[in-house]
């Protein structure tokens, strides 16, 4: 309730500057909340099958823009002179197709170790995925699926984490740093970015505590960051905590993180009362809510409710915030002793 009361005091405050597509991107928060993290996770949490056939179908889309992705790379079709010998499948930016592995490699560990699928099957998806996910160049997708991999190989046992760490070490070494090592280095760029958006927080009181507008801030940012010495074509901060900041505020930016890590945390330490199955949906959902947070740091897709990421993000969230409210019941009803 506190972060919908700085959103709305955040609205009146910035009333100047809000027209009539202000509204209208507010109002699609809410009605993404209301479907993604309310209608649509019960439907999830008190139907196993329908659970099980969402995640086959992020797993089908994104298996078939991964060959899609490979294909249209190889005939040089549906190709960004901007991006040249990126994969982008269905999308038209490597970021955007980096993200949706966050997501789905965690989804086929969960299948694996649910037993949902063989090893064989296992073993081509994470191949193909990782492929793609390594020609789309971003340094954020590899971290985002990197700490994916670590989070639910630890929460599956130790053995398997020390075996994963081997792995993806060696894979890093050999693979990884040579591909992210070829990429012009965008880090300098990335540092002015988020310099901008601190600057234009700590303005003064009102910015920092209210921001400057969904739509107004974004344009201030684009004039701003030329004095900070950044040309290139990049119209926000990259980074999910300082959009949010020059958006809303940083009251509404600190909150919303703090209580999305807050369930997840306390949502983790309760689910030694679950069965196992159960056990291991929260396992995913967590590793897909931390991964996909953290790839947000350097990048900020997950911020505007106009792409995938968002409606997806709710919707792992609501499922987790159901579990939360079970283990709440369990604790009080069944204390463990």
């Amino acid at each position: 309730m506190l972060i919908i009361a700085f959103l709305y005091s955040s609205l009146i405050h910035n009333s100047d500057t809000n027209n009539l597509l202000t509204y209208f991107k507010l109002s699609s928060y809410f009605i993404l909340i209301y479907v993604f993290l309310i209608c649509l996770p019960e439907y999830l949490f008190n139907d196993e099958k329908m659970f099980e056939n969402f995640l086959n179908i992020i797993l089908i889309f994104v298996t078939m823009n991964s060959f899609a992705a490979i294909i249209f790379n190889f005939i040089q079709v549906n190709t960004n002179p901007l991006y040249p010998g990126h994969l982008l499948g269905f999308f038209n930016h490597p970021n955007t197709l980096s993200i949706i592995y966050t997501i789905s490699i965690p989804i086929v560990f969960y299948k694996y170790f649910a037993a949902k699928i063989k090893p064989v099957l296992f073993i081509i998806l994470l191949a193909l995925f990782s492929y793609c996910l390594l020609f789309t160049f971003s340094r954020a997708g590899y971290l985002g699926a990197l700490l994916g991999i670590l989070l639910i190989t630890f929460f599956k046992s130790k053995k398997t984490f020390v075996i994963t760490i081997i792995i993806t070490s060696l894979i890093m070494t050999y693979f990884v740093f040579g591909l992210a090592s070829s990429k012009i280095n965008s880090s300098v760029a990335r540092i002015l970015l988020m310099t901008t958006a601190i600057s234009m927080i700590s303005q003064n009181t009102g910015s920092f505590l209210w921001g400057t507008g969904v739509y107004n801030s974004i344009e201030v940012f684009k004039d701003e960051k030329i004095f900070f010495g950044n040309y290139e074509n990049v119209v926000d901060p990259h980074n999910i905590i300082l959009l949010l900041g020059i958006q809303f505020g940083m009251i509404v930016s600190i909150l919303s993180i703090f209580y999305v890590l807050l369930i997840s945390f306390k949502t983790t330490l309760k689910s030694k009362l679950l069965i196992q199955s159960d056990k291991l949906k929260v396992n995913l959902l967590v590793t897909i809510i931390i991964a996909t947070l953290f790839h947000n740091m350097l990048e900020d897709i997950l911020v505007y409710p106009e792409f995938f990421v968002m409606p997806l993000f709710l919707t792992f969230f609501g499922v987790l915030l159901m579990y939360n409210n079970y283990l709440k019941k369990r604790t009080v009803h069944d204390p463990v002793v």
